[in-house]
């Protein structure tokens, strides 16, 4: 039997006619849309649009499945409008996410929330570490998902999942031997400014060495990967994110004598708050949701 959600995606590509277009409408990833559409034609059997350059056109199949697509979209709307509870409120929440996050698995968080509490309506900040748990204090955003905080008397702290980082050099480093913490400190590193999780992260690591350089202060992953890759420096990054430019050979992993750093990511929200159970379901639904490899 197709789902609501197959179906849905089935009709706002054919209505719209790009997958882009489609998702966009849905809040929903691409891909999230083409495996719906897929499964639908798994279901029926058929298959539902042909590619006409960067359009998917209806199938004569299509064409007579939409027309009885679309009365059963609006009898689902119908049915929603008409038992819907009048004094439920609509959900609200405003979120504060770092950069890895909203680059990698924030679109599978959105979708999930939206599935689990129709018609929630969401706030998304991206923002450094230090600036979310500011932001959390003054009540500007109701949870955010960051490293873990030390013990806070306002905060309460949830794990959600772990970010391994590896060290990073461009083409022309070796990966072949073992680097010492005194050798990584002496080289140029590319990093972010002093609020930022990973910039403690890289200073806590390297102890009792201090970088001896700088050479950049970029709060952008994607810049560091660049400017590492042209050799300007090293850097720390995200490991899961980043190994395809490893595998590339875009970036050298260099292989240190100490464990590489790990950060624990984790939901945080203030204790004192009425809708707290909401937030721990909230946190549920993260962490099922966190995986900080590149979306497909």
């Amino acid at each position: 039997m197709p789902s609501h959600r197959q179906l849905e995606a089935f009709y706002w590509t054919a209505k719209l006619g790009t997958l882009s277009a489609s998702s966009e409408k849905l809040c929903t990833t691409q891909s999230a849309v083409t495996k719906r559409i897929r499964q639908l034609e798994q279901t029926l059997g058929v298959r539902l649009f042909v590619r006409e350059g960067r359009h998917n056109v209806l199938s004569d199949e299509g064409r007579t499945a939409m027309l009885m697509a679309e009365p059963l979209l609006q009898q689902h709307a119908t049915l929603l409008q008409q038992f819907r509870t009048p004094s439920q409120p609509v959900p609200r929440l405003s979120i504060g996410v770092t950069e890895i996050t909203a680059i990698t698995w924030l679109p599978v968080l959105i979708e999930q929330l939206k599935h689990r509490y129709p018609g929630i309506v969401l706030k998304i900040v991206i923002a450094m570490h230090s600036e979310l748990q500011q932001m959390l204090l003054s009540n500007t955003i109701q949870l955010s998902i960051q490293q873990q905080l030390p013990t806070h008397a306002l905060l309460h702290c949830i794990d959600i999942g772990e970010l391994r980082l590896m060290w990073v050099g461009g083409p022309d480093m070796s990966d072949k031997r073992s680097y010492y913490l005194r050798e990584i400190a002496s080289m140029p590193i590319i990093r972010q400014n002093h609020e930022s999780a990973l910039s403690q992260a890289y200073d806590d690591w390297l102890r009792p060495h201090t970088a001896d350089s700088a050479v950049f202060t970029i709060n952008s992953l994607i810049a560091t990967a660049s400017l590492v890759s042209a050799g300007q420096g090293i850097s720390c990054l995200p490991e899961e994110y980043f190994s395809p430019m490893v595998t590339s050979g875009q970036l050298v992993r260099l292989p240190t004598r100490k464990q590489q750093p790990r950060l624990i990511y984790s939901a945080i929200f203030r204790k004192q708050d009425s809708n707290i159970a909401f937030y721990h379901d909230v946190t549920r639904i993260a962490q099922a949701a966190c995986r900080f490899a590149p979306a497909h």
